[in-house]
């Protein structure tokens, strides 16, 4: 129609007052001064709103138009602009020179989604406003005066790029913010718009009436209205007057004024309703206005809200306590003044059908006292109730309250769908399966897991720490950071039976640790650093490279974690739960000998010798404690005596036995003895005793002991074979620990050989000299005695002991006694050697042990070979006794780090026995320190 009116004009900014200026073009050229909250459907603050101005561009199919002079009748052509800068695009203002248009001139001024299928989106990923929603569309502002409508099927949603075809779009209102961005498939396809996120806003809530809202804080540029879950930001200049509290009424025009009181309310007006210091329901702002709930037939489905803010007792701990926009349903006005009857303006429930598909984020936990009865969620203005474990399964009850704390905290949003059993996490899926791509979103520490999404249903699902790494003990925190480092926050999973995901189970790092083998090198990226450990070693966490699996990796040096760089690797331990790695080159090997003859070593080595002369002073002490406690039984003897020694109670017992056998002991003096000997025995059996008996299973000892002498095992021994009470079960449980005696000295033999044959022989001479050159104490990587790596040795001295015990064994000239010494050695450091010669040495009382041992290993079926120790096994265990008490004797520790052939029903039987003997002992073992 050549005489229609248009009203177009340019949107300019005042850079200085940072205010919207529109310059009219039709039907007259005139500027005017307008208002941010006028122009635009983004609610935020002045600079928010300006970038996204700013950003703005439009594309012309066509380069010329024209304009029709309704005085002259004619058509005065026009070049279109080129749509790259907003203030050279003309836009068509509504009613009132706005360019926030009513919902019923959506259809006049806006586009249709095709100028983003063919032209793309201002910005990728990008959030956009919403300006307004229907059944099956949504309409979006890519800048102000340019609203699109994107009907639903065009929209797409995970890896998948799922049809939001059932998607509920008429919970979205204006002022909600969605991401889109866009991907194309083949070249004849159209572009796609993915959505990639909601922020819901809180005018879901508002009607025709007029929204109170209280004045939260001021920002640079805005004032943000409301409190809790229900925020509302809008453009304020800096001069404009706003004080916290301050209640304020936003109007069905947007337009902003504050409260005064007796201002008129009406019904369909929104009252911002809080619990005061009372626990009783009031409107901010309005404390002459009485509040009270509307009848539960006004609150559509939402009577279980209803119920929830009528309950004072829980008052304190309901999440809407800070405040809950209400519409006025009545108003009743008295001699008391005006009471309000509200009601959340929850929508109908009838959009929301079988099948129906929203986007949502958690508000919290619905509790009442100890009891939690769901896990509140809303979309948009709709508010809904879930069982916890149907949204985040497989967590603990206080797991899942943490997680979802922090969900409500951060507001991420994901998809349910309504079912016919109710609501499910997800978008619907063609096919069930376990193996899921998911994306990480954070990490919470309390809960020791990752929060991380689905990437093609958009579901939660928990990721345990434990399932996440092959690094027991290791921090959430530490683990969280290794995967976003190198995954770009996106894995491949594995669903489990409870809910959870697991990365381990995860196909491809299945297939990855079964390949994956000890003592074979890899590489590995160090990431973070986890610990230093009190023997300076450095424990980092690390990413098997590519992609693998994280495991633990320890370094005596510090690594260089800003390269990123793989480096070079041993595995030394692979276990499911654990795996740990060394720098290649820097793997310790385990020397098999007792921590004290490791000190020692370590002590006696001075300036790159052994010092032989100073070896009787590194013995323990307890070794001398042994035989004095002989010493005074015998002179306790002669004077009828009983003091205990109480060193130890391996001393104790000691002494108790050698006064037993004493025949200068008067006979009178002998129940006070026994007496002392059941005490002392109880106290050894329920510590060391345990241990023995169970062939040192740590799954049932509580705790280890280092050093375990032969002596004291041999006498609790006889002394078992003495005593009367229980009796049977005693000499029962004898037999089983000269069994396990036997099975320790077996593994001993070595050390006993080195200690008497070798390092008390104090042998330097000729040949030997070799051997006094070597080191097999702890040491650092840089060669310095270190104490905590003793019974480890370092790449350096290992292949130093080999090297030098192999090229003795070569030699024709070599004494045997030297190469037998050189076959031990080779043994405790794990290398091969011809050691048969150990166990045909009787001078060696550990080979003897270690020969009776096995004669007393149990047949198929049964738990002991005899049911008590001979006449001749008795005098056996005598003569070892008093061989090992005589002065001069070797110090014999036996090894306990090995592994044991005794069943699982022997060794739970001699358990209980060994318990059922001690009763409650209360000895408590000390650590042995050099």
């Amino acid at each position: 129609m050549p005489d229609a009116r248009v009203f177009a004009a340019y949107l300019r900014i005042d850079e200085r007052l940072r205010t919207p200026v529109l310059e009219k073009i039709s039907p007259d050229s005139m500027t005017v001064e307008t208002a941010w909250n006028q122009i635009t459907f983004l609610d935020g603050t002045v600079s928010e709103i300006i970038h996204h101005v700013k950003r703005g561009r439009w594309h012309y199919h066509d380069r010329y138009t024209g304009v029709w002079d309704s005085e002259t009748n004619e058509l005065i052509p026009m070049k279109w602009p080129m749509g790259d800068q907003y203030f050279d695009i003309p836009l068509f203002l509504s009613k009132g020179d706005k360019l926030r248009y009513p919902f019923y001139e959506l259809q006049r001024f806006g586009y249709s989604a095709r100028e983003i299928f063919e032209n793309g989106l201002p910005q990728d990923k990008g959030w956009y406003p919403v300006a307004g929603s229907g059944k099956e569309s949504i309409w979006i502002e890519l800048f102000p005066g340019k609203v699109l409508e994107i009907p639903r099927k065009f929209l797409f949603a995970g890896d998948k790029k799922k049809e939001l075809c059932n998607m509920c779009t008429q919970l979205i209102s204006p002022g909600d913010m969605v991401m889109l961005s866009e991907t194309k498939g083949s070249v004849s396809q159209l572009t796609m718009l993915l959505l990639e996120n909601i922020r819901f806003g809180i005018r879901s809530v508002f009607g025709n009436g007029t929204v109170y809202l209280p004045v939260q804080r001021k920002e640079p540029g805005g004032v943000v209205l409301g409190g809790g879950f229900w925020s509302l930001t809008l453009p304020a200049a800096e001069e404009d007057y706003w004080e916290e509290g301050m209640l304020v009424g936003i109007d069905k025009d947007n337009m902003i004024q504050k409260y005064e009181e007796g201002q008129e309310l009406i019904a369909g007006d929104v009252l911002f309703v809080y619990y005061d210091t009372d626990n009783h329901l009031s409107a901010k702002g309005m404390p002459h206005v009485r509040v009270s709930l509307a009848y539960e037939d006004l609150w559509n489905d939402a009577g279980w809200l209803r119920e929830y803010l009528w309950d004072r007792r829980f008052a304190r701990n309901n999440i809407f306590r800070d405040g809950i926009p209400m519409v006025i349903k009545r108003i009743v006005r008295d001699e008391n003044g005006i009471k309000c009857f509200v009601a959340y303006p929850q929508p109908s429930s009838r959009k929301l059908e079988g099948g129906t598909e929203v986007c949502c984020n958690i508000l919290g936990e619905k509790v009442c006292g100890q009891d939690c009865q769901g896990v509140i969620l809303r979309a948009g203005g709709y508010m809904f109730l879930v069982e916890g474990n149907g949204i985040l399964p497989g967590l603990s009850s206080q797991a899942r309250s943490v997680v979802i704390r922090e969900l409500s905290a951060r507001g991420d949003s994901f998809w349910m769908r309504k079912s016919d059993t109710g609501w499910k996490p997800g978008l619907e899926d063609s096919y069930e399966t376990t193996q899921v791509r998911v994306e990480m979103l954070f990490s919470v520490s309390e809960a020791e897991g990752i929060l991380c999404m689905d990437c093609e249903t958009l579901r939660p699902l928990w990721l345990p720490v434990k399932q996440a790494c092959r690094a027991l003990g290791a921090g959430i925190d530490h683990v969280y950071y290794v995967l976003c480092a190198d995954s770009a926050h996106r894995l491949k999973a594995t669903i489990l039976e409870d809910g959870t995901i697991s990365l381990l189970s995860a196909q491809n790092n299945l297939m990855n640790y079964y390949i994956t083998q000890s003592g074979k090198q890899y590489r590995v990226i160090p990431r973070v650093l986890v610990k230093r450990d009190v023997d300076g070693t450095y424990v980092y966490l690390g990413r098997v490279y590519p992609y693998g699996d994280i495991i633990y990796l320890m370094s005596e040096s510090q690594l260089d974690l800003k390269a990123g760089e793989p480096i070079p690797v041993d595995i030394v331990r692979k276990e499911e739960e654990r795996i740990i790695a060394v720098p290649s080159g820097t793997q310790r090997r385990r020397i098999n000998v007792s921590l004290w003859v490791a000190a020692a070593g370590r002590l006696c080595y001075v300036n790159n010798k052994m010092n032989f002369d100073k070896i009787e002073e590194y013995i323990p002490q307890r070794f001398n404690d042994y035989l004095e406690a002989v010493k005074k039984a015998s002179q306790d003897s002669m004077d009828g005596l009983m003091d205990l020694p109480k060193a130890s109670v391996s001393a104790d017992l000691v002494y108790l036995y050698c006064l037993l056998t004493n025949p200068n002991m008067p006979k009178e003096r002998k129940p006070m003895i026994y007496a002392a000997v059941n005490h002392c025995l109880k106290d050894w059996l329920g510590g060391p005793g345990v241990m023995l008996a169970s062939g040192f299973d740590e799954t049932i000892c509580e705790s280890q002991i280092e050093e375990f002498d032969f002596l004291p095992v041999v006498t609790v021994i006889l002394l078992l074979n003495r005593i009367n009470t229980n009796e049977r079960s005693c000499k029962m449980l004898a037999v089983h620990m000269t069994r396990m005696l036997g099975l320790l000295c077996a593994t001993s033999l070595h050390q006993e050989y080195l200690v008497s044959k070798w390092l008390l022989k104090k042998e330097t001479k000729g040949m030997w000299n070799r051997l006094a050159g070597i080191s097999f104490g702890g040491e650092t990587a840089d060669g310095l005695p270190n104490q905590y790596f003793d019974r480890t040795l370092t790449s350096r001295q290992w292949q130093q002991i080999v090297t030098t015990c192999q090229g003795l064994q070569t030699r024709r000239n070599c004494p045997s006694d030297l190469k037998l010494t050189a076959d031990c050695l080779l043994y405790a450091v794990g290398a091969d050697a011809d050691y048969s010669d150990l166990y045909q040495n009787r001078e060696l009382l550990c080979a003897r042990m270690a020969a009776f041992g096995r004669g007393l290993t149990p047949g198929a079926g049964h738990k002991i070979a005899v049911e008590k120790l001979d006449n001749v096994s008795m005098k056996l265990m005598k003569n070892t006794f008093h061989r090992l008490v005589q002065k001069g004797c070797c110090p014999i520790t036996l090894i306990t780090d090995n592994v044991f052939p005794i069943g699982e029903t022997e060794k739970l039987w001699a358990v209980d026995l060994c318990r059922s003997i001690a009763g409650s002992g209360t000895y408590k073992p000390k650590p042995f320190k050099a």
